[in-house]
This record gives structure tokens, C-alpha cells and sequence, in this order.
């Protein structure tokens, strides 16, 4: 695949992110999402998720930083699968 594995520093995760060519970039979760699920993060704690096209896996690992019981991220790009 095109492109360069590049780190993505997350704020929300105090850390960051390897991201493989070719998938979805997480920042714009970051920018769009993950504040949602933070205002929100009662409704997930304890909880059994399952995302769909997770990409870079941002949102999946936010999850578990809020305390979900267990995610499953699923992707069809193997590169988002990797990452």
C-alpha cells in the first residue's frame, strides 16, 4: 500500500496511535467523536461494544479507556486491521 505508517498523538488517550497506509486517519474521530463518547461514558462502561469499520481503531480503544466490558473492532481493509 501507498504511504508511510505515521503516529497519531491523541489527547484523549494521552498517547498515541500507529497508523498503517491506507486507513482512515483517526484525527478526525478525535475531533468529532471521541468528545461525544466522553460526555457519554456512563452509557459504555461495562458494556460489550462491536465496531464496524473501526479504521485506525481510535474509537474502539476510547471504549475501553471509558470502561467498556469488551470491544470488537472489525474492519475490511487488512491495514485497518493491522493498525
Amino acid at each position: 500500500m501507498k504511504g508511510e505508517r505515521t503516529t497519531f498523538a491523541s489527547a484523549y488517550l494521552e498517547g498515541e496511535i500507529v497508523v498503517e497506509p491506507g486507513v482512515f486517519h483517526p484525527a478526525e474521530a478525535e475531533q468529532a467523536v471521541l468528545p461525544l463518547l466522553a460526555a457519554e461514558a456512563e452509557r459504555f462502561r461495562g458494556k460489550r461494544i462491536l465496531e464496524i469499520g473501526t479504521g485506525s481503531g481510535i474509537v474502539s480503544v476510547y471504549l475501553c479507556h471509558l470502561g467498556a466490558a469488551s470491544v470488537v473492532a472489525t474492519d475490511i481493509l487488512p491495514a485497518a486491521v493491522a493498525t
